[in-house]
Formats: structure tokens, sequence, C-alpha cells
């Protein structure tokens, strides 16, 4: 069974350590990641992006909803 965790970002660029998150995501099968890019100003989305093209596990969501 796997299990699914959901993650929320908004500018957090300076604390997205894509090399860190993609590693340690090689380590675990039965986890997928859902990242979201909750409206970030930044390059968050990019950072997001990555760490989906080096792990085979994660999903990358963009809001674009104003509120």
């Amino acid at each position: 069974m796997k299990l699914g965790v959901i993650i929320i970002f908004r500018n957090n660029v300076d604390k997205i350590d894509v090399e860190a998150i993609s590693k340690s995501l090689k380590s675990v099968s039965d986890l997928v990641l859902c990242l979201v890019d909750n409206q970030s100003k930044h390059d968050t989305l990019e950072k997001l992006k990555e760490i989906r093209e080096n792990s085979s596990n994660v999903e990358v969501v963009e809001i674009k909803k104003q509120s």
C-alpha cells in the first residue's frame, strides 16, 4: 500500500534543497508526494519541477487562483 502526502509551498525557494529531497525520495518507494505551489512569486515552482524530474514518486500542482 502506498502513502500519499501533500506539501504546500509558497515563496519557499531558498529553503528547497532539490538534491537532498531527490536523494531522500529514492530510498522511499511506498510514498507518493504531491508538491503544491501556492501562487509563489519566486522560483519555487521551478524547484518543485526539478524534484519531480529526479523522482518517480512526485507530482507537482500549481495553484493560480487568487482569493
